[in-house]
């Protein structure tokens, strides 16, 4: 999340130094390289990509004080961003721990008029035409390519296991109506990238199980947690102990994930619950 409410510009407008295109996927990706002020990232929406690396903040506080100690701050490198064309949306996956480094420092220097900090970043922005950015094969082939060009070990960055079992459940007709489209909604909906970390870190079974498999397991533990019974505090922990007015709240939470079909985020089943019940049981099956 961005330090700052900015009013929402078009990145693809700012002045360009490189224009090009490119051939990924036999898709044609138009690429352009341009020099901005590090100031102007609060001014642009910029996503987060769905597979980049949890973000680490020990490594963004480092670069952090690196930056502050600099007469003439500077950092190496550029800042990989796919715009997707469709829907205006713009995601960095390259650069998000600079990033962050950099919206940290100005929003502590954001009241200092005396001395204005800024810094010149280079971009790399490539445009593509997607319906689901997390589904594009050219995004990820973007984001593998600049990944390997970072001499990191690919296996390390991403996990395409978890990764196929994060778009099936996407892609999956009960399943996929839990996931938030970054729209604001009533039910209890979770972002494909919390969806990602949370399997990432819960889902160690001591084999892995085909991703078909996996899936109805999920879609079976939906549904178990659709059946459980409210005033046992299966479904929200404390609910017996909740004045009458919190109870029915939480019973109409309840009903509404149920009609929603998604009951994999209720207070009483976050996802670190249900995947680990979820791993129990392929573990004893093995």
């Amino acid at each position: 999340m961005d330090y700052f409410d900015a009013e929402i510009i078009r990145l693809t407008d700012i002045p360009k130094k490189i224009e090009s295109t490119l051939l990924i996927n036999n898709e044609t990706v138009e690429y352009f390289v341009s020099i901005i002020d590090a100031k102007d990232l609060q001014t642009y929406s910029i996503n987060d990509y769905a597979w980049n690396r949890k973000l680490n903040q020990e490594h963004v506080d480092k670069i952090y004080n690196n930056l502050i100690k600099m007469e003439n701050p500077h950092l190496i490198g550029t800042f990989k961003i796919i715009h997707n064309k469709r829907f205006e949306e713009c995601y960095i996956f390259d650069g998000q721990h600079r990033r962050n480094a950099i919206l940290k420092k100005l929003s502590q220097n954001k009241y200092d008029d005396v001395v204005p900090w800024s810094m010149d970043i280079t971009i790399e922005v490539y445009s593509i035409n997607c319906a689901k950015i997390e589904n594009s094969k050219t995004a990820e082939h973007l984001f593998c390519m600049a990944n390997n060009i970072l001499v990191f070990d690919i296996s390390q960055l991403i996990d395409t296991y978890i990764q196929d079992i994060s778009k099936q459940f996407q892609d999956d007709v009960i399943l996929g109506t839990g996931i938030n489209k970054g729209i604001k909604n009533t039910c209890n909906s979770i972002f494909i990238k919390d969806l990602f970390n949370s399997l990432q870190r819960y889902f160690i079974p001591k084999t892995r199980p085909p991703i078909e498999q996996v899936i109805l397991l999920i879609k079976k533990k939906n549904f178990d947690i659709s059946n459980l019974d409210i005033s046992k505090n299966e479904v929200f922990p404390g609910y017996k102990f909740a004045n009458p007015q919190m109870q029915l709240k939480m019973r109409n939470k309840f009903i509404r994930a149920k009609r929603a079909n998604f009951c994999l985020n209720l207070e009483g089943y976050p996802p670190s619950k249900w995947i680990e019940e979820i791993v129990n049981s392929i573990d004893i099956e093995e």
